[in-house]
Protein backbone atom coordinates (compact mmCIF):
# COMPACT_ATOMS: atom_id res chain seq x y z
CA UNK A 1 0.00 0.00 0.00
CA UNK A 2 1.19 3.05 -1.02
CA UNK A 3 1.98 5.79 1.81
CA UNK A 4 -0.83 8.16 2.64
CA UNK A 5 -0.58 11.73 1.19
CA UNK A 6 -3.46 14.09 2.31
CA UNK A 7 -5.57 16.32 0.04
CA UNK A 8 -6.03 19.98 1.20
CA UNK A 9 -8.66 23.02 -0.18
CA UNK A 10 -7.35 25.97 0.74
CA UNK A 11 -10.82 28.22 1.62
CA UNK A 12 -10.88 30.41 4.16
CA UNK A 13 -10.29 34.05 2.53
CA UNK A 14 -13.13 35.94 2.84
CA UNK A 15 -13.40 36.48 -1.03
CA UNK A 16 -13.16 40.32 -1.22
CA UNK A 17 -12.75 40.80 -4.95
CA UNK A 18 -15.84 38.34 -5.57
CA UNK A 19 -18.09 39.87 -3.15
CA UNK A 20 -18.30 36.46 -1.08
CA UNK A 21 -16.29 33.77 0.79
CA UNK A 22 -15.30 31.62 -2.57
CA UNK A 23 -16.15 28.75 -0.16
CA UNK A 24 -19.79 29.33 -1.13
CA UNK A 25 -19.47 29.60 -4.80
CA UNK A 26 -21.59 27.09 -6.86
CA UNK A 27 -21.40 25.05 -10.51
CA UNK A 28 -23.34 22.88 -11.95
CA UNK A 29 -24.86 22.98 -8.20
CA UNK A 30 -22.01 22.07 -6.49
CA UNK A 31 -19.80 23.90 -4.59
CA UNK A 32 -16.17 24.71 -5.68
CA UNK A 33 -15.14 22.72 -2.21
CA UNK A 34 -17.10 19.74 -3.40
CA UNK A 35 -15.64 19.90 -6.93
CA UNK A 36 -11.99 20.20 -5.93
CA UNK A 37 -12.26 17.34 -3.17
CA UNK A 38 -13.82 14.80 -6.08
CA UNK A 39 -10.39 15.64 -7.66
CA UNK A 40 -9.07 14.90 -4.75
CA UNK A 41 -10.62 11.83 -3.94
CA UNK A 42 -9.98 10.86 -7.30
CA UNK A 43 -6.35 11.19 -7.09
CA UNK A 44 -6.47 8.83 -3.83
CA UNK A 45 -5.40 11.77 -1.59
CA UNK A 46 -6.25 10.79 1.98
CA UNK A 47 -7.48 12.43 4.50
CA UNK A 48 -9.59 14.63 2.50
CA UNK A 49 -9.07 18.54 4.45
CA UNK A 50 -11.74 21.38 3.86
CA UNK A 51 -9.91 24.35 5.27
CA UNK A 52 -11.97 27.44 6.15
CA UNK A 53 -12.76 30.42 8.05
CA UNK A 54 -14.46 29.43 11.41
CA UNK A 55 -17.51 31.85 10.05
CA UNK A 56 -18.07 29.82 7.37
CA UNK A 57 -21.52 29.25 7.13
CA UNK A 58 -21.05 25.17 5.91
CA UNK A 59 -25.00 24.92 5.85
CA UNK A 60 -24.38 26.81 2.31
CA UNK A 61 -21.55 24.33 0.99
CA UNK A 62 -23.44 21.34 1.29
CA UNK A 63 -22.48 18.24 2.67
CA UNK A 64 -19.15 16.65 1.11
CA UNK A 65 -18.53 12.96 1.80
CA UNK A 66 -14.93 11.41 3.36
CA UNK A 67 -13.96 15.35 3.67
CA UNK A 68 -12.66 16.98 6.89
CA UNK A 69 -12.95 20.50 8.33
CA UNK A 70 -10.32 22.49 9.27
CA UNK A 71 -10.80 25.83 10.85
CA UNK A 72 -8.35 28.84 10.13
CA UNK A 73 -8.45 30.75 13.35
CA UNK A 74 -6.69 34.15 11.88
CA UNK A 75 -7.38 33.75 7.79
CA UNK A 76 -6.29 37.34 7.95
CA UNK A 77 -2.60 36.00 8.10
CA UNK A 78 -2.79 34.82 4.56
CA UNK A 79 -2.87 31.33 2.67
CA UNK A 80 0.07 29.96 4.53
CA UNK A 81 -1.64 30.29 7.69
CA UNK A 82 -4.46 27.91 5.90
CA UNK A 83 -1.40 25.65 4.55
CA UNK A 84 0.16 25.49 7.91
CA UNK A 85 -3.50 24.07 9.43
CA UNK A 86 -3.98 21.67 7.00
CA UNK A 87 -0.20 19.99 7.63
CA UNK A 88 -1.28 20.30 11.41
CA UNK A 89 -4.52 18.12 10.71
CA UNK A 90 -2.12 15.64 8.94
CA UNK A 91 0.38 15.29 10.84
CA UNK A 92 0.27 11.13 10.50
CA UNK A 93 0.86 11.56 6.40
CA UNK A 94 3.26 10.86 4.33
CA UNK A 95 3.13 13.76 2.43
CA UNK A 96 0.64 17.04 1.45
CA UNK A 97 -0.74 18.01 -1.74
CA UNK A 98 -2.99 21.22 -1.82
CA UNK A 99 -4.94 23.21 -4.03
CA UNK A 100 -7.05 26.78 -3.83
CA UNK A 101 -10.44 26.94 -3.80
CA UNK A 102 -10.81 28.82 -6.84
CA UNK A 103 -9.12 26.81 -9.47
CA UNK A 104 -12.40 24.46 -10.28
CA UNK A 105 -10.82 24.03 -13.27
CA UNK A 106 -8.16 21.56 -12.46
CA UNK A 107 -8.50 18.14 -13.69
CA UNK A 108 -8.56 15.30 -11.79
CA UNK A 109 -5.45 13.73 -13.58
CA UNK A 110 -3.56 16.89 -13.00
CA UNK A 111 -3.55 16.25 -9.09
CA UNK A 112 -2.84 12.40 -9.77
CA UNK A 113 0.02 13.41 -11.43
CA UNK A 114 1.47 16.02 -9.02
CA UNK A 115 0.45 13.08 -6.45
CA UNK A 116 2.36 10.34 -8.24
CA UNK A 117 5.86 12.31 -8.52
CA UNK A 118 6.29 12.11 -5.00
CA UNK A 119 7.21 8.83 -5.92
CA UNK A 120 10.44 10.12 -7.20
CA UNK A 121 10.46 13.44 -5.83
CA UNK A 122 10.18 15.40 -2.31
CA UNK A 123 7.86 17.86 -3.69
CA UNK A 124 6.32 18.59 -7.19
CA UNK A 125 4.19 21.58 -8.27
CA UNK A 126 2.01 21.60 -11.36
CA UNK A 127 2.57 23.84 -14.56
CA UNK A 128 0.91 24.88 -17.07
CA UNK A 129 3.42 25.12 -20.42
CA UNK A 130 6.30 25.66 -18.18
CA UNK A 131 4.40 27.64 -15.60
CA UNK A 132 4.46 26.70 -12.13
CA UNK A 133 1.03 26.52 -10.11
CA UNK A 134 -1.08 24.61 -8.38
CA UNK A 135 -1.63 22.39 -7.27
CA UNK A 136 1.81 21.55 -5.28
CA UNK A 137 2.41 18.59 -3.14
CA UNK A 138 5.63 17.73 -0.92
CA UNK A 139 6.54 15.01 1.61
CA UNK A 140 6.31 15.15 5.50
CA UNK A 141 10.11 15.51 6.08
CA UNK A 142 9.62 18.76 4.14
CA UNK A 143 6.97 19.76 6.15
CA UNK A 144 9.06 22.19 9.02
CA UNK A 145 10.45 24.53 5.69
CA UNK A 146 7.02 25.77 5.92
CA UNK A 147 6.76 26.64 9.63
CA UNK A 148 10.14 28.77 9.13
CA UNK A 149 10.22 32.57 9.10
CA UNK A 150 11.23 32.55 5.52
CA UNK A 151 7.47 31.58 5.02
CA UNK A 152 5.30 34.23 6.87
CA UNK A 153 4.56 35.93 4.29
CA UNK A 154 4.04 32.76 1.79
CA UNK A 155 5.45 29.79 0.58
CA UNK A 156 7.13 31.09 -2.35
CA UNK A 157 10.75 31.88 -0.91
CA UNK A 158 10.85 28.10 0.27
CA UNK A 159 9.32 26.12 -2.72
CA UNK A 160 12.44 28.19 -4.57
CA UNK A 161 14.70 26.93 -2.44
CA UNK A 162 13.57 23.41 -3.19
CA UNK A 163 13.48 24.13 -6.77
CA UNK A 164 16.74 25.21 -6.24
CA UNK A 165 18.40 22.02 -4.38
CA UNK A 166 16.59 19.54 -7.38
CA UNK A 167 13.94 18.84 -4.69
CA UNK A 168 11.28 19.62 -6.92
CA UNK A 169 9.38 18.17 -9.82
CA UNK A 170 7.49 20.16 -12.46
CA UNK A 171 4.69 18.03 -13.47
CA UNK A 172 4.02 19.86 -16.88
CA UNK A 173 0.67 19.51 -18.04
CA UNK A 174 -2.05 20.97 -20.74
CA UNK A 175 -4.14 21.91 -17.73
CA UNK A 176 -4.83 25.28 -17.59
CA UNK A 177 -7.03 25.39 -14.68
CA UNK A 178 -3.58 25.21 -12.79
CA UNK A 179 -2.05 28.89 -12.91
CA UNK A 180 -6.18 29.71 -13.59
CA UNK A 181 -7.86 31.81 -10.72
CA UNK A 182 -11.23 32.65 -10.16
CA UNK A 183 -11.11 36.35 -8.90
CA UNK A 184 -14.00 38.41 -10.01
CA UNK A 185 -17.73 37.54 -10.20
CA UNK A 186 -17.01 38.28 -13.83
CA UNK A 187 -15.04 35.60 -13.98
CA UNK A 188 -16.39 33.10 -12.50
CA UNK A 189 -19.54 33.81 -14.96
CA UNK A 190 -16.87 32.96 -17.73
CA UNK A 191 -16.00 29.86 -15.81
CA UNK A 192 -19.85 28.79 -15.94
CA UNK A 193 -20.62 29.86 -19.44
CA UNK A 194 -17.51 27.90 -20.83
CA UNK A 195 -18.71 24.59 -19.45
CA UNK A 196 -22.40 25.37 -19.74
CA UNK A 197 -23.41 25.38 -16.03
CA UNK A 198 -25.27 27.74 -13.68
CA UNK A 199 -24.52 28.83 -9.96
Amino acid sequence: MKPRVAGAVLAAGAGSRMGRPKALLKAGGKSLLSILAGALRDARCEPILLVVAADLERGEVGEIPDARWVVNPDPDRGQISSLRCAMEAARDAAGMLYVLVDQAKIDAGTVEATRAALDGHPAAVACFHGAPGHPLAFRRELFADLFTPQADSGARAVVAGWRARGWLAQVDTDDEGVTRNLNSPAEFERFLASRGLYG
